[in-house]
């Protein structure tokens, strides 16, 4: 549990204790400072509940009032040379574990010299003291709480990690590719056109060349982009994904704004062809635009409470964008950090440090994963789409050939269509999973090594801001809330 101990003799001074107490569990929490009449509870021993806080805590606060050297009983003998003088013990006890002992002089009490103070507690005289004066009272309080923030962290957990939101981005993957190869398969059939006519090519012909086509450009394009811009798309990215989410929406507004015209543009062309096509596009865009709204709002909330809570526990597996925002997160932080750290800043960057080490084995593993196991874990929805795809352009080609493969000697020629769209199909579908596979593979070892090496830098970054103080502080350090998150 670790914390404050505050040693201190009953007396006219016991206000101040309190008050001491009282802006010390204010800033440190509550668990994290030990009183007697305040921490232990009715009915509990209070030698072992004494016992048991000493061997704990991480410093112990000894309360000084004038005349507490000599302090006597009604028999007259000094109470600290006294056997079952509890003052003494705790102090005895704590310097004897290698406890920091510190020296509170309340209201211009006097240190006390090594010979007024039984031989087990003669070191105490050496202990550089801080003064609580009644004048300077909230100066000199905010000045302790400044010193002891090097020694003790105020109560803090992660927040556990959120949900990854791929799944999501799988489905809407997913309906964008399933729901117009459905619409595209019902007109085939539906149209009046659909069956063949002398001198025309059937419109199941035309749906499944186009669908066929659409796979071709699909891979096409995928190979053109990883491999001649797949080092410019990850500059861009790498870039993108470290800054806060109101950066990020300055920087792609006008790409966003280019989409949005050419999407109305769109809207305007499909009237021609009809009022209610022009409604459904019309209807699309504007769903898009609202939910690209809400989901901007939702980040830039999550942004600020992510900042201001942190640290928040990495998802696994986790994303490139979340691991490369938590890196920029700490990098953050610790460039608005002075030297020397605050107990509580150390032990939440070393815990960011060891949660991003985490996330990085873990990324390491998913690097080693076959094929299959990708496409199941990470591409669901891709995996069943594709699937559906090419069944649907198998099923119409089908549809509109075996009957007429079936009708006579010599037709049978007309199936072959059926498997050449099969194989065709097929081999378009597994270019384009293994283009995928290939590409997160790239994508994955690209960051992992990147952020291997930011985590070493700031690593050592916080290895040197962690060095002795040389001067005594004079205010806490900022809550996180105080601080706001670079632009």
């Amino acid at each position: 549990m670790g914390g404050i101990f505050v040693n201190y003799r009953q007396g006219n001074h016991i206000e101040a204790v309190r008050d001491l107490r009282e802006r010390l569990a204010e800033h440190f929490g509550d668990e994290q400072v030990f009183l007697d009449t305040a921490s232990i509870m009715p009915g509990d021993r209070y030698p072992d509940a004494l016992r048991q806080r000493l061997t704990d805590c991480e410093v112990l606060l000894v309360g000084i009032h004038e005349g507490w050297a000599d302090e006597r009983n009604e028999a007259g003998a000094r109470r600290l040379f006294l056997e079952e003088d509890w003052v003494c013990r705790e102090i005895d006890l704590a310097m004897r574990m290698g406890t920091t002992v510190i020296p509170i002089l309340l209201d211009g009490a006097v240190a006390p010299r090594a010979e007024q103070l039984p031989a087990q507690l003669g070191d105490l005289a050496n202990r550089q003291a801080h003064s609580l004066l009644c004048r300077s009272w909230t100066t000199d309080l905010l000045q302790l709480i400044a010193l002891l923030e090097h020694r003790v962290a105020r109560t803090w957990h992660p927040i556990p990690a959120g949900r990854r939101s791929q799944v999501m981005q799988d489905r809407w993957l997913g309906t964008a590719i399933a729901v117009p190869a459905l619409v595209s398969v019902g007109f085939a059939f539906t149209h009046e056109g659909a069956q063949a006519r002398p001198g025309r090519i059937p419109v199941a012909y035309l749906v499944v060349g186009w669908s066929v086509s659409l796979m071709c450009t699909l891979l096409v394009t995928g190979f053109v982009v990883h491999a001649l811009f797949r080092s410019t798309f990850d500059a861009w990215e790498r870039e993108l994904h470290s800054v806060r989410h109101e950066t990020y929406v300055r920087r792609t507004y006008p790409a966003a704004v280019t989409i949005v015209l050419f999407a109305l543009f769109g809207v305007f062309r499909m009237g021609e062809l009809g009022v209610l096509p022009s409604l459904v596009v019309g209807l699309v865009v504007v769903l898009a635009v609202v939910r690209t709204a809400a989901a901007s709002i939702q980040a830039t909330k999550r942004d600020e409470d992510q900042w201001t809570r942190w640290p928040q526990a990495l998802p696994v597996p986790v994303s490139r964008r979340v691991l490369r925002r938590a890196i920029a997160r700490l990098d953050a932080r610790t460039r608005l950090w002075s030297s020397p750290l605050t107990r509580e800043q150390r032990e939440k960057a070393s815990w960011v440090l060891d949660d991003i080490g985490r996330a990085l084995a873990a990324l390491a593993d998913e690097t080693r994963r076959p094929r299959l196991t990708w496409l199941a874990q990470d591409q669901p929805w891709l995996l069943r789409t594709y699937i559906l795809w090419v069944a649907l352009n198998i099923t119409v080609t089908a549809a509109h050939t075996l009957p007429a493969a079936l009708s006579g000697p010599g037709a049978w020629r007309d199936g072959v269509l059926t498997v050449v769209v099969a194989l065709v199909s097929l081999v378009l579908a597994l270019g384009t999973v293994e283009l995928g596979y290939r590409r997160q593979l790239w994508q994955r070892r690209t960051v992992l090594a990147e952020a291997a090496e930011r985590r070493e830098l700031l690593a050592n970054r916080l290895a040197a801001l962690g060095s002795q103080a040389r001067a005594k502080p004079s205010a806490p350090a900022a809550r996180p809330e105080e601080l706001k998150e670079p632009t």
